[in-house]
């Protein structure tokens, strides 16, 4: 005995698999605009600062000296091009030649003094 197809059945089949097909190209889309738009090494506005944890532009906010170029100096070499002298009276010593990536890492460790010399590194009362 032969099976003869119901073309309606048919139909349907295929138009729900077109569905399937259109919503899986609708995420593809989606996840790829999302990977293009999102980059965890863009940098971000440090606290502190007007928009504060906002993703910074580079063409605005990374020129020399600004407080957004901090990832690849130490904390001295990032005081002495941003801070006035004052600041060593309140900064914790140990902290000096260590990275500023290294000292936000000790920072959320809760070693102690690191989030002070953290805080006093973008604190407007230091500023240049």
């Amino acid at each position: 005995m032969a099976l003869r197809s119901n073309p309606s059945f048919e139909v349907a089949l295929l138009r729900s698999l077109v569905a399937g097909l259109t919503f899986e190209f609708k995420l593809l889309k989606l996840r790829l605009a999302l990977q293009r738009a999102y980059s965890p090494e863009q940098p971000r506005v440090p606290a502190g600062q007007p928009n504060a944890g906002q993703w910074a532009r580079e063409a605005e906010n990374l020129r020399p000296g600004s407080n957004y170029q901090q990832i690849a100096e130490t904390c001295q070499e990032y005081i002495e091009a941003n801070c006035v002298g004052k600041i060593y009276r309140e900064f914790p010593r140990q902290f000096l030649g260590m990275d500023i990536s290294d000292l936000k890492a000790a920072a959320r460790a809760n070693e102690p003094g690191a989030k002070k010399a953290h805080k006093l590194l973008f604190d407007n009362r230091f500023k240049k």
